[in-house]
């Protein structure tokens, strides 16, 4: 049963069904209880009674006569509720009785007390007492199935006061249930009739307590989901712009090209047309790793990875590159194990690197290292990609990691993408990422500090 209203109806009516049928069968026990009583009292009371208002003598009698009331003085035979012989022990007979007593003796055996005994073939609670002399007995009787229809009418009168209650009592808790219940079926109208677009969060001083962490929850959710599609529209509009620009000025050298009638000329245009698709190719390859850190970026890092392989591998992707400009790159690594995911780190080094080739300059020197660092006691591993460029202002050390940032004055054109993926990867490994200046007092200097890898992770790794 999925309906937590149903549930909650269901399980109150049924502990009240539950209640007042226990109540009922207390009641009845208790009811009985006091009805025998009452009643063996009452036999008790008519018998002495009884036998203290005979006349002196009645015990004389001959056998074969009898009194009886006369009949003007007999009372309706409905309303009779107790029976009463006298007999004459000496005798053996009868000498006076109730009307409608049964012909036998109500007390076979003649013994004295309270007892049942078969009368005409139904059972009777029956009480006999005799005088002092044991001349004179008294019995007195009521046929079990009176008091059986006494209890009967008194609990059916109970019953129908029970049920009248647990109906109105159900109809209270419906009432109660559907009240408690209103907030939620509210909050969920109101869901019905938002747009699919709005994420603002959701209503809760009317909530009972109980239900406030849930729908808190919920809210934490539509807020991360908010935060997540304006990154998603940032992104867009972004991508959307810095493409803009590299298509448009394809399209003009193409038609530069297509004009051309000098083959130097053409291939001239030629070569500009294959650096900005170069530089286009680019600008999409770090919008699509964009994309994945911004879809991804809260996975969590859980394998162990040999990060100064990752740099060797990726700085000698970068050499034939740098070579052409005149550039060289020196690499000096240890074996550093940090706790991350390839892909991302792969992205975050061959940024680094890449915007060091991109911006350093010709001739330039570019140093790339990856090790343990030393003195601070902790083991962390420290990448550093530094070079003896034209360096970047210090009022602009933190915004070069701003999405889509371009320092001023800059001849190299970029994407304004990569160092941004540098943070942005830094910040899912739990990294500190440092600027400083770089190489014999000038250039650039960009230091990533990964977190020791714990001992126990260091050996799954092996």
């Amino acid at each position: 049963m999925k309906s937590l209203r149903a549930r909650l109806l269901i399980a109150i009516l049924a502990t009240m069904v539950l209640t007042l049928a226990g109540m009922l069968f207390l009641y009845r026990a208790e009811v009985t209880r006091e009805r025998i009583g009452e009643r063996d009292m009452a036999l008790r009371e008519v018998a002495h009674l009884t036998l203290l208002s005979l006349p002196d003598g009645l015990e004389n009698v001959p056998p074969g006569r009898s009194f009886s009331l006369p009949g003007e003085q007999r009372l309706e035979s409905n309303t009779v509720q107790v029976m009463f012989q006298v007999w004459s022990l000496a005798h053996g007979h009868v000498v006076l009785h109730s009307p409608g007593a049964p012909n036998g003796p109500i007390v076979g055996d003649m013994r004295e007390g309270f007892s049942t005994a078969m009368v005409d073939g139904e059972p009777w609670r029956v009480y006999a007492v005799s005088d002092a002399g044991g001349r004179i007995q008294v019995q007195v009787g009521k046929p079990q199935a009176m008091l059986n229809k006494e209890l009967h009418e008194r609990l059916t009168r109970v019953l129908l006061v029970l049920g009248l209650l647990a109906a109105m009592l159900g109809v209270v808790v419906a009432g109660v249930v559907h009240w408690s219940i209103s907030p939620v079926t509210r909050l969920s109208r109101l869901i019905l009739r938002r747009r699919s677009t709005d994420l603002q969060p959701l209503p809760t001083g009317a909530l009972p307590v109980e239900l406030r962490p849930l729908v808190e929850s919920f809210n934490r959710l539509l807020g991360r989901l908010d935060e997540t599609m304006q990154s998603e529209r940032r992104f867009l509009i972004d991508a959307a712009h810095e493409l803009r620009t590299p298509l448009a000025v394809m399209t003009v050298q193409t038609e530069n090209a297509l004009c051309c009638q000098d083959p130097e000329q053409l291939r001239a245009e030629l070569n500009k047309l294959l650096a900005t698709t170069q530089r286009s190719a680019r600008l999409s390859e770090q919008l699509l790793d964009m994309a994945r850190l911004d879809a991804n970026g809260h996975a969590e890092a859980e394998a162990s990875v040999e990060l100064h392989t990752v740099v060797s591998v990726i700085a000698r992707d970068f050499e034939t590159g740098a070579a052409e400009r005149g550039q060289r790159v020196s690499l000096e690594t240890e074996t550093c194990l940090v706790r991350g995911q390839v892909d991302p780190l792969g992205i975050l080094v061959r940024n680094l690197i890449d915007n060091a080739v991109r911006y350093s300059g010709r001739n330039a020197r570019i140093a790339v290292s990856c090790r343990h660092e030393a003195g601070n006691g902790r083991g962390d591993v420290l990448l550093v990609v530094a070079d003896d460029g034209p360096g970047v202002p210090k009022s602009e050390h933190r915004r070069i990691f701003d999405r889509f940032y371009r320092v001023a004055g800059t001849s190299e054109r970029g994407s304004g993408i990569g160092l941004s993926l540098v943070a942005q990867i830094a910040e899912l490994h739990a990294a500190t990422v440092e600027v400083g200046t770089g190489l014999y007092g000038r250039g650039l200097r960009i230091s990533i500090r990964f977190p020791a890898l714990r001992p126990h992770a260091e050996a799954a790794a092996a």
